[in-house]
């Protein structure tokens, strides 16, 4: 399901580089992690936003990334504004 709508998404969004699935409760995390394809890169947030900010704009700068982030969906203007990969 989630190959499929990220797929579905990039297909349907080709400027689109990167999608950020929240995923607090984790429900997702083993599906996420049974993806192979060619077709987008799964990456997933570690806490490093430093690193993973760097890997988004230089190292997967030509593709396309699903990112999977095991964390609430920021809610509020403040929250995106403190999100550390915003900007």
């Amino acid at each position: 399901m989630i190959e499929t709508k990220t797929k579905q998404y990039f297909t349907d969004f080709p400027a689109l580089k990167i999608l950020f699935l929240f995923d607090e409760a984790q429900e997702f995390l083993e599906e996420v992690q049974g993806i192979e394809t060619s077709e987008f890169k799964v990456v997933f947030w570690e806490n490093n936003p430093f690193i993973l900010k760097y890997q988004l704009t230089h190292e997967f700068q030509n593709q396309k990334v699903l990112l999977y982030l095991p964390l609430a969906q920021p809610s509020s203007q403040k929250m995106y504004h403190d999100f550390p990969l915003m900007g």
